[in-house]
């Protein structure tokens, strides 16, 4: 069959190798491509309705008849071809009836048809002139948002949130859905194909909606990976639903392909509509079919309207990847496309993209081997910064450093190659906890940077060499003269029991850590936490081994103070080998003493460590939610917080009340609510809280959680320090240099610009 396709985007088709020719909005015009955007040389907002493009269509589909009458059009949304004529229906392949269609089509139709086969959200249909803010609150009693669509719409440019305002291009007397704003919600796609007597159901993926600056949910792109973070109550929902659905298609001699949307909050799965074509998601469905052998989607919606079952029997399918389209024309999307371009974990695709085309039109689009979003604890799908980019600086003020700290503490660094070399001449880059480096930016800002994690090398911030200085920069725009931290060179060493110093001590910033077992209790017995790179077993070393280290620091460096920490250790065994280190250390100096350990289980225990002479001291409870704390941290978590807080109430009695006794605090990895309501308690008792940044790292079972939006980030700062301010307290820990790998910030008269 000499078969040509015709939708919006060339990468549509990508490895599918059924198509003699194409036609499309978007594309290379080359390997038989004829592109819209290439014929007239700029790119459009193909959501919205263009003249134009039916125009193109038509002529150059009628030019390829007239050609060859023979020749045969499969559309990627088929209700196009009825507006391009006769001749060219009679010349299209997969072909529903143009009713149906039009039935489909219709949000409020078929809001109404599948009402008595899955659940809806409530709505009402209206004049968009009678929906004010009370009219809708009457409807809506339990609402506080409410969205509107337009009847027709496509990629989200027919919703909006509702914000009492006239909607510029909207008519006072169109009809609009309207329906309450459920937030938060997992919007979800899932592709079926309809034969006669039978129903394929693929995997679903997380659509990942992102709202423009007028209020527009847009879609941006879809995450198949990160689907299976929903729990399997809701998966078994939306699996029968989309049966259910395509069983009811089959009643009307539906053929083919379809698209259903879903939104997901709590426990409920609520339809929303049915898009009688290829999904903009079905390219990256299609690269994992096609890796598995089985037919692609194009080729499958053929075999349906030709057989009354399908052919191929689908397993369960996991599509690992996702993608995000960038529409935009903007530094932070050229950015993007230039940290991805070379970039051989990413795929691209530009369908004829050019980087002077305009602005608020598709650009183009990055598929990713992996998930690019996370569901997190409040249930909001956080899409990863470094995709979204961050808005560039136009001055910078105190309020803009702290958000550059931020950014930098949770989106990362990039150095550019000459950089590397420029810095492995001065002695290498210190590589620092949570496989990061430590930065220092306005002469004494300490910043911890993810700098070999997922997703860091699309970070908006990297280091560059100039005029044999290191800055760093936000895209291209210079923020500060930056230095890095260099390599510990007594790391490599080795105790003479051959034990390397690395295993015992790390130094950063100002501070030297001393490790004061060489594995975690629980990691060892197969209780760790999830989140920990640890290593399950280590050489164990012994008290001289850490005493030689300790005095071979102390001979080397010129640093401030101790930090006595590291893996959890056994009962009593913990607090003895802290307070004996810490004896040591101060029999050789004066320099201050952090310690972090468990809570201990009984109170004399912290009598000995205060009688050690440690000047901090912390019991991190890090995740406040038991439930959750006990998934995530099976050992630690199980430890009940009474104990926490009993020690807490303890250790202020003997250290004060002023921020020598601590607690961390991990933000992502729980609701908020209860993170804030935690830092609340941990401030009334006089214990400062030390809020830290999840950060997912390589090998662990969290690597795939999206660290917390930095914007939220940010909020989250501003509340946290005006609850501690209330207690006469600041976040922690109080040496701003030790500030550096938590989201906390040194006092405005601190800093030098």
């Amino acid at each position: 069959m000499n078969l040509h396709w015709c939708g919006p985007r060339l990468s549509d088709i990508k490895n599918v190798a059924l198509f003699n020719n194409s036609i499309t909005i978007f594309g290379d015009d080359d390997f038989g491509n004829t592109s819209f955007c290439g014929e007239k040389g700029a790119r459009i907002n193909h959501n919205l309705t263009n003249p134009e493009v039916d125009t193109f269509f038509i002529k150059q589909i009628t030019s390829i008849i007239e050609q060859n009458p023979n020749v045969k059009f499969m559309h990627y949304n088929p209700h196009f071809a009825y507006d391009y004529g006769e001749l060219i229906v009679s010349n299209s392949i997969c072909m529903n009836a143009k009713s149906l269609l039009d039935a489909l089509n219709d949000k409020m139709e078929t809001k109404s048809w599948m009402s008595n086969c899955c659940k809806n959200i409530p709505s009402v249909v209206l004049p968009l002139c009678e929906c004010n803010k009370n009219r809708l609150k009457e409807l809506f009693p339990d609402a506080s948002e409410f969205v509107l669509q337009k009847n027709v719409g496509s990629g989200g440019f027919g919703t909006k949130l509702f914000n009492n305002v006239q909607l510029d291009g909207w008519s006072d007397n169109e009809i609009v859905l309207v329906t309450p704003y459920l937030s938060p919600a997992i919007p979800i796609n899932i592709h079926i194909i309809v034969y006669e007597k039978d129903v394929l159901i693929f995997p679903p993926s997380v659509q990942l909606i992102y709202p423009d600056n007028n209020g527009r949910l847009i879609y941006r792109g879809c995450d198949y990976a990160v689907y299976k973070q929903l729990n399997n109550k809701i998966k078994k929902i939306i699996f029968n639903n989309a049966r259910i659905i395509g069983e009811e298609l089959q009643r009307y001699d539906y053929r083919g392909i379809a698209g259903i949307d879903f939104i997901v909050q709590h426990d409920n799965v609520y339809f929303i509509e049915i898009n009688p074509r290829f999904q903009a998601s079905t390219a990256l469905l299609n690269q994992t079919l096609i890796k598995l052998g089985i037919p692609s989607m194009q080729e499958l919606n053929i075999e349906s309207f030709q057989h009354p079952y399908a052919s191929t029997k689908l397993n369960e399918i996991h599509v690992p990847c996702s993608n995000f389209c960038y529409d935009s024309d903007n530094i932070s999307t050229r950015h993007i496309y230039k940290s991805c371009k070379d970039n051989l974990d990413f795929d691209i695709d530009l369908d004829g993209y050019n980087k002077s085309d305009g602005d608020n039109c598709y650009q183009f689009r990055i598929n990713f081997p992996y998930n690019i979003s996370s569901i997190d604890e409040d249930s909001f799908v956080n899409i990863h910064d470094n995709i979204l980019g961050s808005p560039p600086f136009s001055k910078i003020t105190y309020h803009e450093l702290i958000r550059i700290k931020l950014e930098l503490l949770n989106q990362g660094v990039t150095i550019e190659p000459s950089t590397i070399d420029h810095i492995n001449k001065l002695g290498g880059v210190r590589s620092a906890v949570f496989d990061s480096i430590d930065i220092t930016i306005c002469n004494d800002i300490k910043i911890n940077c993810p700098y070999d994690v997922k997703l860091s090398e699309l970070s908006p911030y990297s280091i560059f060499l100039e005029d044999n200085e290191l800055w760093l920069k936000q895209y291209e725009q210079k923020l500060s003269i930056v230095s890095v931290d260099l390599k510990d060179s007594l790391s490599s060493f080795k105790t003479l029991n051959n034990i390397e110093y690395g295993r015992i001590a790390t130094l950063a910033t100002d501070r030297v850590r001393i490790n004061h077992t060489s594995v975690c209790i629980f990691k060892e017995n197969s209780m760790g936490c999830a989140f920990c790179n640890l290593p399950e077993k280590n050489a164990s070393y012994s008290f001289n081994d850490i005493y030689e280290v300790i005095n071979r620091y102390l001979e080397h460096y010129n640093f401030k103070h101790f930090l006595i920490g590291g893996g959890s250790g056994e009962k009593y065994g913990e607090i003895e080998r802290i307070a004996r280190i810490a004896e040591y250390i101060k029999q050789k100096c004066h320099k201050p003493i952090y310690a972090m350990c468990l809570p201990p289980e009984k109170l004399e225990w912290i009598d000995l460590l205060y009688e050690s002479k440690i000047d901090e001291i912390a019991f991190n409870i890090e995740i406040f939610d038991r439930t959750r704390a006990k998934m995530i941290m099976p050992g630690k978590g199980s430890i009940p917080i009474k104990r926490y807080y009993d020690g807490f109430n303890h250790a202020v009695r003997l250290w004060g009340k002023t921020g020598n006794v601590k607690s961390l605090v991990i933000l992502g990895l729980e609701p908020l609510e209860s993170a804030m309501k935690g830092v609340q308690s941990l401030c009334k008792i006089g214990v400062q809280p030390v809020l830290s940044a999840f950060r997912p790292l390589k090998n662990t079972p969290t690597e795939e959680v999206i660290p917390i939006p930095s914007r939220k980030l940010l909020e989250i700062y501003y509340q946290a320090e005006k609850i501690c301010e209330s207690y006469g307290l600041r976040l922690g820990p109080s040496c701003f240099q030790c500030q550096n790998n938590t989201v906390s910030f040194p006092p405005a008269c601190q800093i030098l610009f």
